[in-house]
């Protein structure tokens, strides 16, 4: 009985691979119909060619992988640019090695798919884009990503790192991977308010990212009482403003305290004595309010304003008292810090007032006294009145001033 033989087993069991076989880590895959060789951004497609040659007889030799040893395989016209060897890893049988290749990533091709987004403040106006780069390392250059982001202009770098890919990575021996993020700057107004109890208003807080360097604020600008510029990086500073939408109140305030009057002179009262021997005693009594120190109230008036105040108009309340002051024959009068009335005066006649006396004869004596400025009837008419004795403009804070009326109650 005839027996069957075990088949010869072919010398080569697992044949290499004649051509590569691509794969395609990113959305972009070439486009094999085009024959023009125009390859445009949407064509150039990112490969990693895996080729399967033959190590058995042990005439395995590794090859540089620095970039010198391109693609030259039956199909290697297939693909749109230069393939690289990047890696090398024999089957742990020892029969086979697989190689792999892979062509250059183009920044701008890579800009259609490499990002992530992330919105500053979780304001969905205001994205950030983080963007993902694999590129060769000989010719990394951080000039490459500075700028605005590649398709949205108004987001602006503001933070880039390389870093090595891992070891595991077939890409690792030519490639690195490049990470920069763009912000869209100035970020949002982050706001928040407080009570300030002093100025009896509520201060709004706002915190903003800005692109550095950054402008001062202007000044004087109505309604920022503070200021500041903190920065974060060489790219972007925060900016921290408080603001008052409006100006204090306007407030009174009322404090006791001592204040003087002058003396009021309203009028004389006079009589007169003849002595037997002829002599005329004639007395002059004032009739006054006597000057006095005594506690009254002071009234303050505070109003506020942007900018600073010109001079006032305002006349204070000043009643300049005079001195009464006379010597006569028949009588004398001193009186100081004096208030008068007009038309006051002080006569005396030896007929008039009947003090015929044989020693003087016909004799008559008149003084009118000066009139003030302020009578002592005008500042009697302002009792239980305001009059305003001072005005102040002070200089506050943030551009604003103060104006302060100081008022007594006359007594």
């Amino acid at each position: 009985m005839a027996t069957s033989k075990t088949p010869k087993q072919p010398p080569f069991p697992h044949p290499p691979l004649e051509v590569g076989v691509a794969q395609y880590p990113t959305p972009l895959v070439p486009n094999y119909n085009d024959k023009t060789g125009g390859w445009n951004i949407l064509e150039q497609g990112h490969i990693i060619l895996v080729e399967k040659i033959n190590i058995e007889k042990g005439s395995f030799t590794p090859l540089p992988l620095d970039g010198s040893v391109t693609y030259t395989g039956r199909d290697a016209n297939k693909w749109p640019s230069t393939l690289y060897l990047v890696a090398e890893k024999p089957t742990p049988d020892g029969e086979f090695c697989f190689r792999y290749w892979a062509n250059d990533r183009s920044l701008t091709a890579q800009n259609l798919w490499n990002y992530n987004i992330q919105y500053s403040s979780e304001d969905t106006t205001k994205p950030i884009y983080t963007r993902s780069y694999i590129v060769p390392r000989s010719t990394y250059n951080p000039s490459n990503f500075l700028g605005n982001d590649p398709l949205n202009s108004s987001s602006s770098f503001v933070k880039l790192q390389m870093a090595e890919l891992p070891e595991d990575n077939v890409l690792a021996s030519r490639y690195v991977a490049v990470q920069a993020m763009y912000e869209t700057l100035p970020g949002p107004v982050l706001t928040g308010y407080q009570y300030d109890p002093d100025l009896n208003l509520v201060i709004t807080n706002t915190k903003q990212t800005l692109a550095a360097p950054t402008s001062s604020p202007s000044l004087p600008d109505n309604g920022l009482i503070s200021s500041r510029d903190e920065p974060l990086d060489k790219w972007k500073t925060i900016r921290i403003q408080s603001r008052i939408s409006s100006l204090p109140a306007s407030r009174t305030e009322y404090k006791t305290g001592s204040y003087a009057s002058p003396n009021l002179l309203t009028g004389f009262n006079n009589s007169f004595y003849t002595f037997p021997d002829g002599t005329i005693n004639y007395n002059v009594t004032p009739v006054m309010r006597a000057k006095r120190s005594y506690q009254t109230v002071f009234k303050y008036e505070r109003t506020y304003q942007y900018g600073q105040p010109s001079q006032p108009s305002i006349t204070l309340f000043d009643p300049l008292s005079i001195n009464v002051l006379y010597k006569g024959f028949f009588f004398s009068i001193e009186l100081n810090d004096v208030l008068t009335n007009s038309g006051l005066s002080i006569s005396f006649s030896t007929g008039t007032n009947n003090a015929t006396s044989a020693k003087y004869g016909s004799i008559s004596e008149t003084y009118n006294v000066p009139t003030s400025t302020t009578t002592a009837t005008q500042y009697v008419s302002y009792v239980g009145s305001y009059k305003t004795i001072s005005y102040d403009i002070e200089y506050w804070k943030a551009n604003i001033w103060i104006n302060t009326t100081t008022s007594v109650l006359i007594k």
